[in-house]
């Protein structure tokens, strides 16, 4: 027990290098941790079965497009016979040709017609005819009632006195109004 009575505290620098021992250490068994992670096996972690299933859709999809391209390459070389269906195509497009042909035929032959009269063609002309004789008429009429002079009459002297007459009690409202306003009540009522 001798040694051990004394003085049993630590020293600051042994304390530091304590902590930066645990530290190192600690950051070590980080780094472990880590690796290992790294190393985890996928399929012993249970993907596997996830990834077989990818593997196999990824396989399935290149079979069928190298399906795909020889159906094509073995197509190219089909030699195709006339069948009816073909006949019938032809004969579809033949006529529709030959529509087409008439129909530009009958284009060209009616520009070379000429148009003689006919019952309807004089009619349009008539009435075309009379609405121009009723629009002259009409410009004629308007012209000739620009030379008419008006004449005072009875009816307009009438309403000449009229308008005198209502003008006239207009102004006298208007005076009646000016008159008001220098009415002193005080001097009217003694």
């Amino acid at each position: 027990m001798g040694d051990d009575s004394g003085f049993q505290g630590v020293s600051p620098f042994d304390f530091a290098m304590r902590q930066k021992n645990e530290e190192k250490k600690r950051k070590e068994r980080e780094r472990e941790a880590k690796a290992q992670l790294y190393k985890v096996n996928m399929a012993a972690a249970g993907f596997g079965v996830e990834q077989a299933s990818r593997t196999a859709d990824f396989e399935r999809e290149k079979a069928r497009q190298e399906t795909q391209r020889n159906t094509i390459k073995s197509n190219q070389n089909i030699v195709v016979t006339e069948t009816v269906a073909t006949n019938e195509l032809k004969a579809l497009a033949l006529r529709g040709k030959a529509e087409k042909e008439t129909e530009r035929q009958t284009i060209m032959d009616n520009q070379k017609v000429v148009v003689s009269e006919t019952v309807e063609t004089n009619e349009l002309k008539a009435l075309a005819a009379r609405g121009k004789a009723e629009k002259e008429t009409e410009r004629q009429t308007k012209a000739n009632l620009k030379d008419v002079t008006i004449t005072d009459s009875v009816e307009g002297q009438v309403r000449k006195e009229q308008h005198k007459m209502e003008k006239d009690w207009k102004e006298a409202g208007k005076q009646q109004k000016a008159d008001n306003t220098n009415f002193d009540m005080a001097r009217a009522l003694f």
